[in-house]
């Protein structure tokens, strides 16, 4: 498992979760933030929009290449000031967490 981080414009929002929704992608926290940097350091940068989205996903070791390959293609991050995009490996993670994120339904327990 991974954690896959992607930082875009906020406007770009929906249509990423639109891809990630396509992709099998079912597990998504996204938190908004606004950048604070001065307006001539962001235009050196390519970055015209301060406001931007932070989108924490779980995905499968095995998929993370071929997710963050159309994050790339579909939104040309290869542009500068597009976005970007990485993953960071989980080491562990618990049986019932990777029900919980895999969207699997808990069994409750009758004492």
């Amino acid at each position: 498992m991974k954690i896959l981080i992607t930082i875009i414009d906020r406007k770009m929002c929906p249509r990423v979760l639109k891809m990630f929704e396509e992709l099998k992608v079912n597990f998504n926290t996204i938190l908004h933030g606004k950048g604070s940097a001065n307006s001539e350091l962001l235009q050196y940068f390519g970055l015209a929009e301060t406001e931007k989205s932070v989108i924490f996903s779980i995905v499968s070791k095995k998929d993370a290449p071929e997710i963050l390959e159309n994050i790339f293609e579909l939104f040309e991050f290869s542009r500068r000031g597009t976005g970007v995009a990485f993953t960071i490996p989980i080491k562990s993670i618990g049986k019932k967490t990777l029900s919980l994120l895999r969207g699997e339904k808990m069994e409750e327990k009758n004492e």
